[in-house]
C-alpha cells in the first residue's frame, strides 16, 4: 500500500465487515470522502475476498468504460 491507502483499506474493511448491516456507521466512518466508494469496495471485498487488487480492477474498468 502507498500513502493513504492504509486508512482508506481500513475503512473498506469496516465495510465489508458490518456496513450493510449497521447504519450508524454511516454516520462516523472516520474519513472525508462520502462513503460509496467504501461500501463499493467493501462489498467486492466482502463477496470477492481479493483485496486492492479486486478494488483497482473494478476502478479500470469504470474508468475505461467512461
Amino acid at each position: 500500500m502507498i500513502w493513504d491507502e492504509d486508512r482508506f483499506w481500513r475503512t473498506t474493511l469496516l465495510f465489508s465487515k458490518v456496513g450493510f448491516r449497521d447504519p450508524n456507521l454511516l454516520k462516523d466512518y472516520g474519513q472525508l470522502s462520502a462513503p460509496f466508494a467504501f461500501m463499493i469496495l467493501g462489498a467486492l471485498e466482502h463477496f470477492f475476498g481479493d483485496g486492492l487488487f479486486a478494488g483497482r480492477l473494478f476502478n479500470l474498468t469504470v474508468s475505461s468504460l467512461v
